[in-house]
């Protein structure tokens, strides 16, 4: 049986997103913000388990390897 760990990750809109599973699906996203006509920044982000969040796909990993006590794991 696989262990329940709690996450609380941070939404993209501000909110907070609260977990509580066994299983987990990461994905990395990029995003290109336009700042003016000519100007723009790239943003990396995480999806977990379906939802947009403020970290990216390496803090994201590292929270859950954490909880799993998987500290020395490397992503």
């Amino acid at each position: 049986m696989e262990k329940f760990i709690e996450l609380e990750f941070m939404l993209r809109d501000g909110g907070s997103y609260y977990l509580y599973d066994s299983r987990f699906v990461v994905m990395s996203e990029t995003r290109r913000n336009q700042i003016n006509a000519i100007d723009y920044e790239i943003q990396h982000y995480a999806s977990v388990n379906g939802y947009a969040v403020k970290h990216t796909y390496e803090e994201a990993i590292a929270m859950i390897r954490k909880a799993r006590g998987e500290d020395n794991a490397k992503v």
